[in-house]
């Protein structure tokens, strides 16, 4: 009944907003508590509610059903990991007969076509410690033979029988099948990828996975799966648009879009990779889109993502939480002997539960309350415990550089906005960097990082935070702070540490070019300056200086400290998009600026 009044009322209400029409789902909830609530209103009176009792609980068959209870929940929510050593993990990446490139940010090539698509990836996982190959011939035995990871990518063409039989056979014997795809058989990449997939229950569809907003904020949820593992939002997954799949048999969702729909591909779009219209017509799914899964095969295991997004060089930066996850599980020893075990010993434990319920304690109805509290007990300790086993990641190198946000930071994490650090992501790779976005000020990361970079904190660096920069700074590491006079005060103590100071002076957008500024394009270009100032005593070199009616002001100032060193710039919007490189404009002095800087420090020994 309750049913069939949800349906009544979707029929006759219409939504303004699609992500309403998804959440009315829980007025059937309500709808169904209606004439639960009145059953109990009227038999209230008649019901002897159970008095609890501790002595009850002393017996032998409830303390083993509370047991079971629990290990029954606990195993079967536990990640079944160990310590991992990854340097011994090889992984191949499979180049050819793909969509896409394996290029970096290079010098030369700037704007909507600077990025490049994949090349970062192979660098993260060397950089992780991963053994990496890129491999462009045919698949045999042979050839994966010592393989942990075959990663497939966009495959355009389908592999031969016998290069297909090579790798299933890979698998079976326990090793791992990463495919990355995308929407709406681009490029015709659907057919080869299903081809590919044909002994899983996995299969791409026709289709792109759209939010029901402008982006994927607050509608993407990771199912109870170690991918999901430290992360907070969606900026951390940057999944864009992909297609969704179909999942069944043995198969299983880890990534779905909650608030988000299947918007059908249209072959006759094919100027437009064969899109869709962007709107949730009838017959096409909405909610609980599936853009990410998994499946085990004999002793290994298949992981398939709908989109390619998460692995892009301009995504690393942000979601390499996620990547790193997805490589530690498929490197793990999580396989489908262990997930049948573990329902298996789950499924007895509660089937035990239950007999010994029916048979000793049907009627001591107070169990009941036990078993939800256990049930909250035991889903908190595996929560709590499950982030223990796996693996944390050993990224560092002189390679690494970091772009805090953890102080909340005046920058916005959407790329390629006016105020993101898209443009000095580039730049920095363009210099053989990897830079990656750091939302928690944590210590170990930092000190094996090789840079730190800090754009107008807005949340102040403590005393402890300045020592232990310091300490980072004398063992090698180098700041970059990006500061003007109305951001002085959160980094007040670390500029008073090192003799600094921002002086109330604003110099505005510097040089004042009014007229023909392209004349100007190849020298540094300043949003709002201000200038800074050393203190006699303090050591410091000026590496940009203007001079504005007979006085000098140092813009950019540098010193050297221990190993490494201090690098202050009086604007707040230097690095930014708007004033170094965005997806359709560029500032050629910055670009080169910015190199000049860094070949200046290598040659001091600071890089």
């Amino acid at each position: 009944m309750a049913w069939l009044i949800f349906l009544v009322i979707l029929n006759w209400i219409s939504f303004d907003v699609t992500r309403d029409k998804i959440n009315f789902q829980y007025v059937l909830l309500i709808v169904g508590l209606i004439p639960l609530s009145i059953y109990y209103f009227l038999s209230s009176k008649q019901i002897n509610l159970p008095v609890f009792s501790w002595r009850k609980i002393k017996k032998l068959s409830t303390v083993l059903i509370l047991v079971l209870f629990f290990l029954s929940i606990f195993i079967v929510s536990l990640y079944p990991y160990s310590h991992l050593d990854i340097s011994k993990k090889k992984v191949m990446l499979y180049t050819a007969n793909m969509l896409g490139t394996w290029d970096k940010p290079v010098y030369g090539r700037y704007g909507k076509e600077a990025a490049g698509m994949f090349g970062m990836l192979p660098e993260y996982l060397n950089e992780s410690r991963y053994s990496v190959i890129l491999y462009n011939s045919t698949i045999t035995n042979e050839v994966l033979r010592d393989v942990d990871i075959f990663v497939v990518i966009n495959l355009n063409k389908s592999f031969s029988n016998d290069e297909h039989k090579a790798i299933w056979k890979f698998v079976e014997n326990g090793g791992s099948l990463l495919v990355l795809g995308d929407h709406t058989d681009i490029a015709g990449i659907m057919h080869p990828l299903n081809d590919l997939l044909s002994p899983v229950s996995i299969r791409f569809r026709f289709d792109s996975g759209l939010p029901v907003g402008d982006r994927w904020i607050d509608c993407i949820e990771i199912l109870n799966h170690p991918l999901g593992n430290g992360i907070e939002n969606e900026y951390q997954i940057e999944i864009s648009v992909g297609a969704t799949l179909n999942v069944s048999g043995d198969a299983f969702p880890i990534i779905i879009g909650k608030y988000g729909f299947s918007d059908h591909g249209n072959y006759l779009n094919s100027e437009m990779a064969n899109l869709g219209d962007y709107v949730n017509n009838p017959g096409e799914q909405l909610g609980d889109v599936i853009l990410a899964a998994g499946a085990f095969y004999g002793k290994g295991k298949v992981l398939v993502f709908g989109d390619t997004s998460s692995f892009q060089n301009l995504a690393i930066p942000y979601s390499y939480r996620l990547v790193h996850n997805v490589f530690i599980w498929l490197s793990s020893e999580d396989t489908k002997i262990v997930k049948y075990a573990k329902n298996v010993f789950s499924t007895l434990a509660l089937i035990t539960c239950l007999v010994i319920f029916l048979k000793w304690l049907n009627k001591e109805k107070e169990i009941i309350y036990l078993l939800t509290v256990i049930l909250t007990f035991s889903v908190i300790i595996s929560a709590t415990v499950n982030p223990l086993f796996i693996e944390k990641e050993h990224i560092g190198g002189e390679n690494i550089v970091y772009i805090d946000t953890s102080h909340l930071e005046r920058i916005s994490i959407e790329s390629y906005t006016s105020d993101a650090p898209t443009g000095l992501m580039i730049n920095l790779a363009r210099n053989e960097y990897l830079p990656l976005m750091l939302d928690e000020f944590d210590k170990e990361k930092i000190s094996k990082s090789k840079i730190l970079v800090l754009i107008a904190p807005t949340i102040p660096i403590s005393k402890d935070e300045v020592d232990f920069l310091k300490n980072y700074m004398s063992n090698g590491g180098l700041i970059i702070l990006s500061a003007g006079y109305q951001d002085k005060t959160p980094v007040s103590l670390l500029l008073k540490e090192f003799g600094f100071d921002i002086e109330n002076i604003p110099l505005g957008p510097v040089p004042y070019v009014e007229e023909n500024p392209e004349e100007h394009q190849n020298e540094p270009r300043f949003v709002d300056s201000w200038p800074i100032t050393a203190k006699n005593t303090t050591s410091a070199d000026a590496f940009y200086t203007i001079e504005i009616e007979n006085e000098s002001y140092n813009l950019i100032m540098f010193t050297k400290y221990g190993l490494g060193g201090l690098i202050v710039i009086g604007d707040s919007q230097f690095l930014l998009d708007k004033n170094l490189e965005s997806l359709y404009d560029y500032w050629p002095g910055n670009i080169l600026f910015l190199k000049n800087i860094i070949d200046e420090l290598k040659d001091r020994g600071v890089l």
